[in-house]
């Protein structure tokens, strides 16, 4: 048995306890990483999409729709860190759809 300190507070925890905590850990690190590599995928191709739009409004000389294009492309970049994974479970994680912004009109 060791003490370890969790949520501010001494607790005493056994090496078994422990090492399920850590794979407990690493599990849910895991699917929190694969689920942000298939957000990043996604978000990767509509960026891409999102890059011809921009094109063509800059061949339209549309500064209207490059600037809004601009601005999803930023709301796109930021959705990996705007996911919070506090307080779900893996099956939520997992089934979690993040809110992407529109890139057409």
């Amino acid at each position: 048995m060791f003490t370890k300190l969790v949520d501010g507070k001494r607790v005493e925890v056994s090496l078994e306890e422990e090492a399920i905590i850590l794979v407990e850990q690493s599990t849910r690190s895991d699917i929190e990483a694969k689920y942000l590599d298939s957000i990043r995928l996604t978000r990767d191709i509509m960026l891409k999409n999102l890059d011809q739009c921009w094109i063509r409004a800059l061949r339209q000389k549309d500064i209207q729709e490059q600037q809004r294009l601009e601005a999803v492309a930023q709301e796109l970049a930021d959705i990996p860190q705007t996911i919070n994974y506090n307080g779900m479970t893996d099956e939520e994680i997992k089934e979690y759809k993040p809110e992407w912004p529109k890139v057409e009109k």
